[in-house]
Formats: structure tokens, sequence, C-alpha cells
């Protein structure tokens, strides 16, 4: 699946990430759209104390 990765104030990078299976119990959803927060914005400039960080909201 693609996925909006955070690696760094700056460094943002649109990639595959892991799709492995759900775990049991978990469901597996498919995603038409995605949204990112406000906080998000900042984030990118700014930069977040954990790296690499998924951004978005999955709706």
């Amino acid at each position: 699946m693609k996925a909006l990765t955070l690696y760094g104030p700056g460094d943002l990078r649109f990639e595959e990430v892991d799709n492995s299976e759900p775990r049991e119990g978990w469901v597996r959803v498919r995603v038409k759209r995605v949204s990112i927060y406000g906080t998000d914005k900042a984030r990118v400039n700014i930069g977040h104390s954990n790296y690499p960080l998924l951004l978005g909201m999955r709706l």
C-alpha cells in the first residue's frame, strides 16, 4: 500500500509500505481517500520526536 511518510523535517516521501496480513481479529479495509491534519503540516516543517511517521487520516 502507499503511504505518506515523514523521515525528518522536510523529508516527506510517498512510498510503498508493508502490506502484511492483519492480525487475528483485525480486518483490512480498502481506503478510497485520505486527508492530512493541520498538525501534520507542522510536523513536516518543524519535525517530530519519532521517525518514520506515517501521516494522514484514513477515511
